[in-house]
């Protein structure tokens, strides 16, 4: 049987977001994920093969965490050895060469968030069919439009565009400082020199270290939900694919009208406590049932979207997918302003589909006005357009 391998980013949503095309190939062939150990039980428990990476990819900035983890003896001086030595790149070169030795795979799809490591299989195997998949829309910075960590939309002044360049020059300007010159973004641009592979760098600049060109990438977005540019017309949109068979569609609840609120899986500092307190003091007296979904208050989201009459979210793109399929108009708060939540947000706000607040900076009665006017907008999802997003037309192009 052949196989696929998916390396998944180093977060739940990464793999949640892949998981109903994995059980789609699942049904022909034999589906791997491969990441760090921590995984492992969130994945067998979806019954797909795990394989654990002692390694991980290089260039994303993890040497400095990896000596942390470890507990190491001067963990600075040990994180500029292994950025001038390229330590983290040959490790992960030696695991994944034994790996894809060993399962010979038709297709590795590598996360966006860690496309080194299409540097690392290209230089195992420059034959082997390696892709990119990308759960949100793409990080690039183009002029013109809006980056996927603004809350910007179309039309607006390219500051957000600008300041996330100057962000990142800040960035690579402090870390050549500390690092004796080997930022991560230079790191990369070494390796690639030494591969022969500047090719695969991207022309424009990304929000993550590296983005890659020349190899085929998977949007799992709808295109109608982004921000249009030309440039993107090369990328592939396949659409959110779920790993259920819940009908599409929303069930009303036929009592009183449930809101549901969820801020994800990852832990955060922001005052989520105080916001949820608000929340209730908001709508007591009113004709709504309240649902917390939480790490610690775990509830299944689509059982509950599928009834749902609003969704007070963070803005994570699973989410806002989860929103999209059980049409249910979105109030998002964005709590990480580091990768997609504000952009998601700004396309929720732009395609109506919903509202966004500040977590910091809201109040009772501005949480009642705006639970009064985005139930409004629950009939704009119609123009999504999501039908034509179908798990067999993105299987046949995988295979």
């Amino acid at each position: 049987m052949l196989t696929f391998l998916f390396l998944p980013f180093h977060g739940i949503g990464h793999f949640n977001g892949l998981f109903g095309v994995a059980r789609a190939l699942q049904k022909t062939h034999r589906v791997v994920f491969a990441a760090h150990g921590y995984f492992r039980q969130h994945v067998e428990s979806k019954r797909f093969e795990f394989r654990t990476l002692a390694s991980y990819p290089f260039g994303l900035g993890l040497e400095g965490w990896i000596h942390e983890t470890k507990k190491s003896g001067y963990p600075l001086l040990r994180n500029i050895i292994d950025r001038w030595t390229d330590r983290v790149y040959h490790e992960r070169m030696a695991e994944l060469a034994k790996l894809v030795g060993e399962l010979k795979p038709l297709h590795v799809l590598v996360d966006v968030q860690q496309a080194t490591d299409v540097v690392v299989l290209k230089a195992i195997d420059p034959k082997l069919r390696v892709s990119v998949v990308s759960i949100p829309p793409p990080y690039l910075l183009i002029p013109g439009l809006p980056p996927v960590n603004s809350t910007s939309i179309p039309g607006d002044s390219d500051e957000a565009y600008r300041k996330s360049l100057h962000d990142i020059n800040a960035k690579v300007g402090r870390q050549k400082k500390k690092y004796f010159g080997m930022d991560d973004r230079t790191m990369v641009d070494r390796r690639l020199r030494k591969n022969g592979m500047m090719h695969l760098k991207e022309v424009y600049p990304s929000l993550i270290t590296f983005a890659v060109k020349d190899v085929d990438q998977y949007i799992l977005t709808y295109k109608e939900f982004d921000f249009h540019h030309p440039y993107f017309d090369k990328f592939h949109y396949v659409g959110p694919h779920f790993d259920d068979e819940r009908p599409v569609g929303k069930i009303m609840s036929k009592e009183k009208k449930l809101i549901y609120c969820s801020f994800g899986t990852v832990p955060s500092e922001r005052n989520i406590p105080g916001f949820l307190s608000m929340l209730k003091e908001a709508i007591a007296g009113l004709d709504y049932e309240l649902i917390v979904g939480s790490k610690s208050n775990w509830v299944d989201q689509t059982e509950v979207l599928s009834r749902a009459y609003i969704f007070i979210t963070h803005g994570g793109i699973n989410s806002v997918h989860d929103a999209i399929r059980f049409r249910v108009p979105m109030i998002v708060y964005p709590i990480d302003p580091n990768y997609d939540q504000n952009g998601n947000s700004s396309r929720v706000v732009y395609r109506k589909l919903g509202l966004r607040g500040d977590l910091d900076n809201e109040t009772a009665e501005g949480i009642r006005r705006k639970l009064a006017d985005v139930a409004e907008l629950g009939k704009n999802f119609e123009a999504l357009n999501t039908s034509r997003y179908t798990i067999d037309i993105f299987i046949k192009m995988l295979l």
